[in-house]
């Protein structure tokens, strides 16, 4: 089953603080940006559209020393991303959705 399109895309740039549970680790800059996508069905925005996918690609500027730790972003206003760092090049596996 092949994804119809896009429905709704959020993206975030900005200044935020890395912390490891409740160490502080680094002041990053970051890039959020975060996708649905819809096939048929319905929904309630989109009454022939289905939620059926959602993406979050999420970097962070410097990179930090790649572990197996689940770091959280907290972002400049004020909402939270759980993540593992994957490269160093800033490249993180979010887990969850923001809060």
């Amino acid at each position: 089953m092949a994804l119809d399109r896009v429905i709704f895309m959020q993206t975030k740039t900005g200044i935020g603080k890395v912390f490891k549970g409740k160490q502080f680790v680094a002041e990053v800059r970051y890039e959020y940006r975060a996708s649905e996508q819809s096939d048929e069905g319905t929904t309630n925005a989109e009454p022939d559209k289905v939620l059926a996918a959602v993406t979050v690609y999420l970097r962070i500027i410097p990179s930090l020393r790649v572990t197996a730790d689940l770091l959280t972003l907290h972002m400049d206003d004020g909402k939270k991303q759980d993540f593992f760092l994957t490269s160093s090049n800033g490249d993180c596996k979010a887990t969850g959705g923001l809060y």
